[in-house]
């Protein structure tokens, strides 16, 4: 059963979700972090507009009493073994831990640092939030995707997870394959963010005169063949992917 809960890393995903776990778990919900992060977390947490001001676990000044049930990390990657090292105080054998980080390789990074803890696989897709320097803004939560590598049964932690942010109003959803769904944001990502930079780089007249056209439909392409990309043919080898080359020719490559 899931009661305490942590989150590390408040940044646009998680204030976004801090946003849900305040106001329905507020007892029982923490933003985890160093003397200088739950500082300034208890200052408050803007998104949109609205002030937060949830409780703090300072894992420089953990006691016994500390542990946590489930911990959701939403830091960056470049971050992760620091994080990691700040969780030690509050992730006991029994807590839970699900990663929300972009890329492929936070859950096998975590089960090293945690290898006796139940490791989840999880990402957040079509979400809008974003952070600025002062607050985090959203239209649109997205869903998180969760669970193992493989979900063809549900383990009873996996939906605790998905039931506990369910009820807090946070779309949440267990796929069969997460590997997949892991490899297909990978790829999503890849594919789409230079686009996207090269897109934001614009100058206000050519966004005035419409000269951006392309670039959106170039990014809607380029985000189509990727995901292409990502599916398997029931025909293959589950390590085989399909792929269209530049002759716009479905072949098979290998991942």
């Amino acid at each position: 059963m899931i009661n305490r809960v942590g989150i590390m890393g408040t940044g646009a995903v998680g204030g976004m979700l801090c946003s849900f776990l305040c106001k329905e778990y507020s007892e029982n919900f923490y933003v985890i972090g160093n003397s200088q992060r739950t500082e300034r977390i208890k200052k408050g947490l803007k998104v949109n507009n609205t002030i937060w001001h949830p409780r703090t676990i300072n894992c420089e000044k953990c006691d016994e009493n500390s542990s946590l049930d489930l911990v959701i990390i939403c830091t960056k990657n470049y971050d992760l073994e620091s994080a990691l090292n700040d969780l030690l105080s509050v992730v006991d054998t029994h807590t839970v831990i699900l990663p929300l980080l972009n890329g492929v390789t936070a859950t096998d990074r975590i089960k090293k640092i945690f290898p006796e803890n139940k490791v989840l696989y999880g990402i957040v897709m079509r979400t809008d939030a974003a952070r600025s320097q002062y607050e985090v803004s959203f239209s649109v939560s997205g869903e998180i995707q969760l669970g193992y590598a493989r979900n063809e049964e549900y383990a009873r932690e996996v939906m605790d997870v998905r039931d506990y942010l369910i009820q807090a109003g946070i779309p949440a959803k267990i796929y069969p394959d997460m590997l997949r769904m892991l490899w297909r944001k990978w790829m999503i990502n890849i594919g789409s963010n230079p686009k996207y930079r090269t897109r934001q780089k614009d100058t206000p007249d050519r966004r005035r005169s419409g000269g951006c056209g392309k670039y959106t439909d170039s990014l809607s392409a380029g985000k189509e063949n990727i995901y292409a990309a990502g599916h398997r043919s029931e025909k293959t080898d589950r390590d085989r992917l399909f792929c269209r080359n530049r002759n716009g020719i479905w072949e098979k490559i290998q991942c």
